[in-house]
């Protein structure tokens, strides 16, 4: 869902100021950068300031917009700094492209995006990353990868056991969590799922626990911040026609349940927060989200996601064997989710 590139600056350097194609086509570009992607550049904010020097050099009228977008993309967390300093490509004399080609060669981005002399060079120095394509800036709209990031902006939907555990990993979970600082779930059914079981033995229901667990564990596994990362979840309770003794057995189990992946994980910094619903009068916001701190998309379905064992029994995969379906869901991006919390953040806590 967030897809990780290299852009060499000089493709900022202005070629023709009579000529707007050029200024047209790398706004595009960054539009759809900040559409679905995240810009990799160096920790010594070489590359940074690079691109920010050569779009000083552009016409006015262009110069703003472009400036304004890698703002945006810089806000939204967006443009990553990783460690190049060990892996510097020194056959190249322009220092920012030394650090592109050494980041290239390392994290194998999407894409490395160049012009001319550095398009060539480029190609020469990335000739045996085969994965990693080198498009000329001229040609980016007809890219492949620009054909990518508009499907990625339409979202995805997929059928019931279209995909595995394995490919929603690949092609969502770790995209979306590898350079992540926070992640918020929010989904009203996890909370709500104990209520009718408060009569009996109240627990988080196994596809419940078996989503949030696998979340996690891939967080854990591919984020470069999950040392200081934190991972949160939201969910509502309906507190409505239920005495104080099941109301606090909800509560009991609840807080458990945040304990017991703390301790499984030895993560503090996994929370599990409940607001109280009440009813019609008083409840969280119906759609399922996950939100980080670069992006944010709806999951139609909830984090109710993986076949249970009868469904994979019934379809003939092994248990041990086979990797688990993924439910049928929907997932699209939310374009504001400063919404979403600001209305969760309202109810009070349970």
């Amino acid at each position: 869902m967030l897809l990780r590139v290299v852009i060499i600056p000089s493709i900022f350097i202005p070629r023709n100021d009579k000529n707007p194609w050029y200024f047209n086509t790398i706004i595009s570009l960054l539009q759809d950068l900040l559409k679905t992607c995240v810009v990799l550049v160096d920790k010594d904010d070489c590359i940074k300031k690079s691109l920010g020097a050569a779009i000083n050099n552009w016409p006015e009228k262009f110069r703003k917009k472009a400036q304004s977008l890698l703002v945006q993309l810089d806000k939204a967390n967006r443009i990553i700094a990783v460690d190049s300093k060990d892996i510097l490509a020194l056959a190249c004399i322009n220092h920012p492209c030394q650090h592109c080609i050494g980041i290239a060669k390392t994290y194998l981005p999407r894409i490395v995006l160049a012009i001319d002399d550095c398009y060539k060079c480029a190609r020469e120095q990335l000739s045996s990353v085969k994965i990693v394509p080198i498009v000329h800036v001229a040609n980016y709209t007809v890219s492949n990868f620009a054909d990518t990031c508009q499907q990625n902006s339409c979202g995805i939907t997929l059928a019931n056991g279209d995909w595995t555990q394995e490919q929603f990993e690949e092609n969502i979970l770790i995209p979306l969590f590898r350079d992540a600082k926070h992640i918020k779930i929010y989904d009203r059914m996890i909370g709500r799922s104990i209520r009718d079981k408060l009569e009996i033995k109240a627990f988080i229901p196994e596809h419940y626990n078996a989503t949030l667990t696998w979340f996690l564990e891939v967080y854990l596994k591919c984020s470069s911040h999950k040392s200081t990362g934190i991972f949160e979840v939201y969910s509502g309770f309906d507190t409505g026609y239920l005495n104080e003794a099941k109301i606090s057995e909800a509560q009991r189990v609840l807080r458990q349940f945040e304990k017991d992946m703390q301790t499984k994980f030895s993560f503090p910094s996994f929370k599990l927060t409940i607001k109280e619903e009440v009813r019609r009068e008083q409840e969280m916001t119906h759609g399922r989200y996950l939100i980080t701190d670069q992006i944010a998309i709806l999951i139609e379905r909830g984090f109710d996601l993986l076949w249970d064992d009868e469904q994979m029994i019934n379809a003939k995969y092994n248990l041990i064997k086979d990797s688990r379906r993924i439910r049928d869901v929907g997932i699209s991006y939310c374009q504001d989710s400063s919404i979403i919390a600001n209305a969760v953040k309202q109810l009070p806590d349970l």
